[in-house]
């Protein structure tokens, strides 16, 4: 369509910038990586500057003496962003970016638990005060998982498979296990008996992935009860709520985390060919909700429903992801993520090849992310690559070009 810009060149301008930055960068969350020791302030100072440092259009960071650096997490979604792209392209350039993505995230691990985790590097504060460095999450380990699994599944390297199993021991062993009729819910750090739905999910994930990888019936069947608790908690009109406390009261919080927890389904589905048709109707309802509720028309996303601003990066970037998966479903979705990925682009990204973090009504804030907004968008436009790839029967072509 004349006027659309070029997904290939935003692409190519913000691996480019990537790549300048050593995989380095800012984080909304990092006031505590500064010199000053903010920490001293008190839990309730210190949360409030951590959000003027993560909500200010003016990056400070510099005068605050925080430093750029690497986050695993940002490490793992680089790291399947580059998978994909050697698959697309495979160059020897694009191999040892990963290699070294690879090498990166396992000299990350967090020591001294039962398998192998990584969380945050870096101090950071929530309402409930400073969460310790280092902590282990659910979270941060399964996106080293998925990355690791799709290293392994590219390269064959032995070594990976130990850490994916290890990976798995690690929900099973160290994450506390919410039981209940309707399955279970493993919590999000070893330190918390929290119950968020995503951190859920992103556990059934690993579960999957490792019965793919080791055919354990047990890691099926933990994860599927890890979905049944997920689909319980869906709303009838296709949402879900952020989590539930102990007294049963749901966090309502309705953003891109409607979109893992679709991605966190169909891969239960995928790795454990589990199509159990109570999991479809619920993948059904939340893809739904998700594009008519989440987004407009024109690809631009909502804040959290029903909260039209900012428009957030990740937010954008996760509806490409998840819309790219659904395209298995109907391929309506796959047109909608290029509608999401066109307006971000021309909406969103700088000159110079990186996006911004959030647009306001009036201004934009311009902050240059890696983990929350750098990553997440290269392995975005990656992913709709890869689709568009096998959509336009280049992978036939090239699977002939490659035996031949």
């Amino acid at each position: 369509m004349p006027g659309e810009p070029s997904i290939d060149e935003a692409l190519s301008k913000l691996q480019e910038h990537v790549e300048k930055s050593a995989f380095r960068g800012f984080d909304p969350y990092d006031l505590l990586r500064s010199k000053i020791p903010f920490d001293k302030f008190g839990r309730q100072i210190t949360f409030v500057l951590s959000q003027a440092n993560k909500r200010s259009p003016i990056n400070f960071r510099p005068l605050l003496l925080i430093r750029k650096d690497v986050v695993p997490k940002g490490l793992a979604i680089l790291l399947r962003a580059y998978c994909i792209l050697y698959k697309v392209n495979p160059t020897m350039e694009l191999r040892e970016k990963a290699e070294y993505l690879y090498k990166k995230l396992i000299n990350c691990a967090v020591n001294g638990f039962s398998g192998n985790c990584w969380g945050i590097n870096f101090d950071y504060v929530n309402r409930h005060g400073i969460v310790p460095k280092n902590t282990p999450s659910s979270v941060v380990t399964n996106f080293v998982h998925a990355a690791i699994y799709d290293y392994y599944k590219m390269f064959l390297v032995p070594d990976a498979l130990e850490i994916l199993k290890g990976c798995g021991d690690f929900i099973l062993r160290d994450l506390f296990k919410r039981n209940s009729p309707e399955g279970v819910c493993f919590s999000y750090t070893p330190i918390a008996k929290d119950c968020v739905y995503n951190a859920n999910g992103h556990c059934a994930e690993i579960l999957s992935r490792n019965y793919d990888l080791f055919g354990d019936m047990r890691l099926k069947k933990v994860a599927e009860d890890c979905v049944r608790f997920i689909v319980s908690r869906q709303k009838s009109d296709g949402s879900w709520n952020y989590g539930v406390d102990e007294e049963g009261r749901e966090k309502k919080q309705v953003d891109f985390h409607q979109g893992f927890l679709i991605d966190s389904i169909m891969t239960y589905i995928k790795y454990t060919g589990d199509d159990n048709r109570e999991y479809l109707n619920a993948v059904d309802k939340a893809a739904a909700f998700y594009l008519h509720k989440q987004f407009f028309p024109n690809g631009r996303s909502l804040w959290r429903y029903p909260k039209v601003w900012p428009v957030d990066i990740h937010n954008q970037a996760q509806g490409i992801i998840t819309f790219c998966n659904l395209c298995s479903y109907h391929k309506a979705f796959g047109e909608f993520a290029k509608t999401i990925v066109n307006w971000t682009i021309a909406n969103m990204q700088d000159k110079s090849g990186f996006f911004y973090y959030q647009k306001y009504r009036f201004f934009t804030n311009r902050i240059d992310y890696i983990r929350w907004g750098q990553a997440w968008m290269l392995y975005a436009l990656a992913v709709l690559r890869k689709a568009n790839f096998h959509n336009s029967g280049l992978a036939k072509k090239h699977a002939r070009e490659t035996t031949n």
